[in-house]
């Protein structure tokens, strides 16, 4: 036996690794040290090395690389229920950068933590923050350090004119480039390296063909991310980018030479020409299906190439986006979205398996995020990012699929322990690092109170007494 101490020992009844064989450990466990990964195997040989400090019993756990969502807006969490059943861009324009541009560094970071403990409490360890405020992203960075979580961080970026962005988001392109280098040398190696920053240019009505090159050729230079909302909708999005830019958007911007493998492309939902994906596949773009906004902003998640993305080869990732687009930040309900969408628009039950779907909430996620080196998978030497859920619930048995359960029939509520970097933040269902409590008894209030101050008011058809 190795007497060195360890950290943790995790134990599981089902490990399921997500490493280059995709093993799935049958009564396995995973080694933890110094925030690293330092052995996974079978859990009677690994008790037989190893000894830790701590140790997690097995008996009815899965142990799972911590889960990746590759798109969300932390700042839109107290939005929730105020943007419902509206089309694309009233919902931006007349009511999320409203409310945006409402909020006051205070409530960024009450936001963002609050946003922060719902992704934990599905698994959630990595984020990747696509709409940070530009004058606040400290305090969006913040939360996330305080939570825990690992991240890629990108403010908004929005230089055109014609758009009607409320004045504290917008900027002129030289104001964005300069704020997004600010962000990117502020952020990126915070929090141990948990934080990373990241390049933004938040839609293509919003930015210019100048800020997107340049902001391209900054995320070049930093060797960072550079995330898009791209191809949000069916209809009224592509036409209207049709009209701006006098071509389809991705035939536009591999033209000005703005795609590139490290270049996450978010949504796209719809596909506008037949060489979409032939461009894409060439350079290497990173895609991330976030189905849940889809449905529910009516983007035409039906008309989209999602199996015939994964089917080209190229990475796709999951995101649940922000609380007023999505609704919820259960990665779970995500996979099980990807999973059944695609199957019955094609009628093909066969497409979009529960282990593709896995795999784009874990490991293809990290690829989407440029972290493969270090998260996604559990693998000795990466980061010791694990999520645990308990089997022992009706919904879980019987036990016999142990991935087809946990896309299909699993929900987050079922997720136990979290830990990020080799520290425990939520065990038994309690929140170390978040006072969970003491936020929910104020989110009302406070959406209340930024609502009021924006000129917004929740939707709905009934009437409130």
């Amino acid at each position: 036996m190795n007497e060195y101490l360890n950290d943790m020992i995790i134990q599981g009844e089902w490990v399921i690794t997500l490493d280059k064989t995709r093993r799935m450990i049958r009564n396995g466990a995973v080694v933890i040290n110094d925030g690293k990964i330092a052995a996974v195997g079978r859990s009677d040989d690994i008790c037989q090395l190893y000894v830790a400090r701590k140790t997690f019993s097995g008996k009815g756990k899965m142990v799972l690389p911590g889960m990746i969502n590759a798109h969300v807006h932390t700042l839109e969490q107290l939005e929730r229920g105020m943007a419902d059943e509206l089309p694309i861009f009233p919902w931006i324009f007349e009511r999320t950068l409203p409310y945006e541009a409402a909020l006051t560094p205070d409530e960024v970071y009450f936001s963002s933590l609050l946003c922060c403990a719902e992704m934990i409490r599905s698994g959630i360890t990595t984020i990747a923050e696509v709409g940070a405020h530009p004058h606040y992203y400290h305090e969006t960075a913040r939360a996330i350090e305080d939570a825990g979580m690992r991240a890629i961080i990108g403010k908004h970026g929005m230089d055109a004119p014609s758009a009607p962005v409320p004045g504290p988001l917008f900027e002129t392109t030289a104001e964005a480039v300069k704020s997004a280098e600010k962000l990117i040398t502020a952020l990126h190696g915070k929090a141990g390296g948990r934080i990373r920053g990241s390049a933004v240019v938040t839609t293509m009505r919003a930015g210019t063909s100048e800020l997107f090159q340049k902001s391209k050729r900054l995320a070049d230079e930093c060797g960072v991310v550079l995330q898009v909302h791209m191809n949000l909708g069916h209809g009224q999005f592509i036409e209207a980018m049709r009209r701006e830019y006098g071509g389809d958007p991705i035939q536009y911007l591999d033209r000005i030479g703005v795609l590139g493998p490290n270049v996450l492309l978010v949504h796209m939902s719809y596909p506008t020409t037949p060489d979409e994906i032939s461009i894409l596949r060439k350079q290497e773009v990173k895609i991330c299906h976030c189905p849940g906004a889809a449905l529910h902003g009516g983007y035409g998640v039906s008309l989209s190439k999602i199996p015939e993305f994964v089917d080209a080869g190229l990475c796709v990732g999951l995101g649940t986006d922000g609380a007023p687009s999505c609704n919820f930040n259960d990665i779970l309900r995500t996979m099980y979205l990807a999973a059944g969408i695609h199957k019955d628009v094609r009628m093909d039950p066969g497409i979009m398996p529960p282990e593709k779907v896995l795999e784009m909430a874990t490991i293809d996620g990290a690829r989407a995020l440029e972290w493969e080196d270090e998260i996604g998978s559990l693998e000795v030497g990466k980061r010791a990012d694990l999520a645990i859920f308990d089997t022992h619930r009706p919904e879980w048995q019987p036990l016999l699929n142990p991935v087809s359960n946990l896309v299909y029939s699993a929900t987050g509520d079922s997720c136990e322990t979290v830990i990020i970097d080799g520290k425990v933040v939520m065990e038994n269902g309690r929140l170390h690092t978040i006072d969970e409590d003491q936020m929910l008894e104020r989110a009302t209030e406070t959406a209340r109170e930024i609502a009021n101050r924006a000129g917004l008011h929740p939707g709905g058809i009934w009437p409130k007494e």
